[in-house]
């Protein structure tokens, strides 16, 4: 029987950091990218994303900061061939994968947005959390360079298609 397709939305709650972030609210300002880097990677590196490719990710706070750091996890991929599990550049499942606009820089978006692609990335507010966009659709308009269709796309059309069904 064919796999069911699924959605899943990957946010962290709480972090596993411990005493080094319990000030200044680093275990959320910095633990919840970080657990969100975390776990994209063990499912990218673990080949859950190849066993599974109908499951639908969509990753919290723009990914963490896995697309920023995809040049180190292919290097990883390369180097440790012995230990890899996943069939592909890690770097190539970012495509594959879906993410928030939840960055609150509109250079970090413009950025996010370049590496993985504008029919990738989804509007996000976090609400009703203090960490949470003020102004989601403000940022997105703040965006460097942003062309009417990738507008179109995070705001909406993107969200629409990743749940709107499986084909």
């Amino acid at each position: 029987a064919e796999e069911l397709g699924a959605v899943l939305f990957l946010h962290p709650w709480g972090c596993t950091l411990g005493e080094r972030l319990s000030r200044s609210y680093l275990y959320n300002v910095v633990g919840n990218p970080t657990e969100t880097t975390l776990a994209l990677s063990h499912l990218i590196f673990g080949g859950v994303l190849d066993r599974h490719p109908r499951l639908r990710i969509c990753a919290a706070h723009g990914g963490g900061y896995l697309p920023y750091y995809t040049g180190r996890s292919d290097h990883a991929h390369r180097v440790r061939e012995g230990r890899r599990r996943c069939a592909r550049p890690p770097s190539h499942y970012l495509r594959d994968l879906w993410f928030d606009s939840v960055v609150h820089d509109p250079v970090t978006l413009r950025h996010l947005i370049d590496r993985v692609g504008a029919g990738q990335v989804v509007l996000g507010t976090d609400y009703p959390f203090d960490m949470g966009l003020d102004d989601a659709v403000g940022l997105l308009d703040a965006v460097p360079g942003l062309t009417p269709d990738e507008r179109h796309a995070v705001a909406g059309a993107n969200a629409e298609r990743l749940l709107g069904g499986f084909p």
